[in-house]
């Protein structure tokens, strides 16, 4: 038996003219070279001519011999530049189905004035499909030595169909009835009492709220105050009554500076004599003593001995005067002191300071508790 031979698809052979290669091939592969070598002969710098004459030159040669998933360079070249400009949008629009009515024509052939072996070979008319067959379409320039026979047409045109109007029947009006409007209005009632018990009970809550808001601060604030009145009922508050001081200053007679064994500190009238003692009987020594006028002009300025003693060397005239004392070291304070000089002897004078301390203590408790407390 004699071997077939392998069948190929015979529609995509190409024929190798030159060499191994196709006269397209050929053709990519001799222009890239030549474009190449235009590119070089350029009178250009070498660094527009070079990378030119390499690019031309790549591409000759791929478009000849590289094909990119069994396709030709080319062809993905011309589908990019087909795809980038063609549209990439599309709007669908709905086209109508209904058509014009057509007119019917009816032919009617008329014998020409031809001879009778040229209308014997009209005589065989051909279908319509074979008039549009290849070689009708081939040999289409004999029609024209051949007048055609002349057909007048007939048009039928169709009766436009007749619309009957619709029509529209009145839409009756119909009046509300006396019970559908009692209904309405017992409706619109209810909901208006509706509404407003709604509301009572909205503000009995908010009372009812506030209320309990109420009691729990007041629960609240007797539970605060009976721990507060607990220390107080257990430390016991043991409050001093002011005892009735004697007066700060005061005039010791002669008798009575003898019998507690004061010394005379002068004979002369109209001299100011004193002592200055402390809270607690203690004698005050360097304390200052100033007698000024009524008018306050200060005419003597004394000072205190170690015995808290103080006394003027020179006499004054009959007068009035104030006797004022000042702690240089601000530990106590003094009660201004009153004389009248009438030219006798004035007895001695006896001063008794007010602790800063004891001050400054009554003072807080009165603005804390109102009386005094002995802590």
């Amino acid at each position: 038996m004699e071997q077939h031979p392998v069948p190929q698809n015979v529609t995509t052979f190409q024929f190798r003219l030159i060499g191994d290669m196709t006269i397209k091939q050929f053709g990519y592969l001799a222009g890239g070279a030549i474009l190449a070598f235009v590119s070089y002969k350029l009178p250009l710098p070498f660094f527009f001519t070079w990378p030119m004459t390499v690019l031309f030159g790549l591409l000759g040669f791929g478009f000849a011999f590289v094909p990119i998933e069994e396709r030709p360079m080319d062809v993905w070249v011309l589908s990019f530049l087909k795809n980038v400009y063609s549209p990439t949008q599309f709007i669908w629009h709905r086209i109508s189905t209904t058509s014009e009515p057509k007119a019917v024509q009816k032919e009617t052939t008329q014998k020409p004035a031809v001879s009778e072996s040229i209308s014997r070979l009209y005589s065989l008319q051909q279908s319509p499909a074979q008039r549009k067959s290849f070689w009708d379409n081939l040999f289409g320039w004999l029609d024209d030595l051949f007048p055609q026979p002349m057909t007048a047409t007939h048009q039928m045109v169709k009766p436009t169909p007749i619309i009957s109007p619709v029509i529209q029947k009145p839409i009756v009006q119909t009046q509300p009835s006396s019970e559908y409007l009692g209904l309405q209005t017992k409706i619109k009632t209810l909901e208006q009492q509706l509404n407003e018990k709604t509301q009572t009970e909205l503000k009995a809550l908010e009372l009812q709220k506030q209320m309990l808001d109420t009691v729990k601060q007041k629960q609240y604030m007797e539970a605060e105050l009976i721990k507060l009145r607990k220390p107080v009922s257990q430390k016991p508050i043991f409050v001093q009554q002011t005892p009735t001081k004697g007066p700060t200053v005061k005039i010791i007679p002669p008798e009575a500076a003898t019998r507690a064994g004061l010394p005379r500190l002068t004979t002369f009238s109209n001299v100011v004599t004193g002592i200055v003692k402390d809270n607690i009987g203690g004698l005050l020594p360097g304390v200052l003593v100033t007698v000024r006028d009524k008018e306050g002009v200060p005419l003597r300025a004394l000072k205190t001995n170690k015995l808290g003693q103080f006394a003027a060397s020179t006499q004054l005239p009959n007068g009035t005067y104030i006797v004022e004392i000042e702690d240089p070291r601000s530990r106590y304070l003094f009660d201004r002191a009153q004389i009248t000089l009438n030219g006798s002897v004035m007895p001695a004078i006896e001063i008794v300071a007010k602790s800063k301390r004891d001050i400054n203590r009554e003072e807080l408790s009165k603005q804390i508790f109102g009386q005094t407390v002995n802590s």
